[in-house]
């Protein structure tokens, strides 16, 4: 009987760890052209370099949230830190259902109506 529990016990521990060796990490997407193709359920992320801060743009998104769900908005600073230097906004979106849909990525003044500097669309292809 001890044995079977210390099989059981050791199949469990193997399992879990197999599991959590085999979770990846989100795709990162930085170009437009290129389509972004997941599942449902999956998580994945669009970086894009961000403008130095002292230009008051930085990106904003629009999507459809029938389709996506923005999990994260993160401002990642540039590797060696000199002023002026733009660093890199990375946004984590999740798909919630089967279906195409786009990302509109704006780089703007938020404060300003129509100051755009920059746009991307990404086109998102959900399994």
């Amino acid at each position: 009987m001890k044995r079977v529990v210390t099989t059981f016990v050791l199949a469990v521990v193997v399992s879990s760890l197999l599991t959590a060796c085999s979770t990846a990490e989100p795709k990162v997407y930085s170009d437009p052209s290129q389509t972004i193709s997941v599942k449902v359920g999956q998580e994945f992320i669009i970086a894009l370099k961000d403008q130095s801060a002292s230009t008051g743009y930085s990106w904003q998104e629009e999507f459809d949230s029938n389709f996506l769900e923005l999990v994260e908005s993160k401002y990642e600073p540039p590797a060696k830190p000199m002023p002026g230097a733009p660093g890199t906004r990375n946004f984590k979106f999740k798909a919630l259902k089967k279906g195409g849909t786009k990302i509109t990525m704006a780089c703007k003044q938020p404060w300003k109506g129509g100051g755009v500097g920059e746009t991307k669309v990404f086109t998102v292809n959900i399994k």
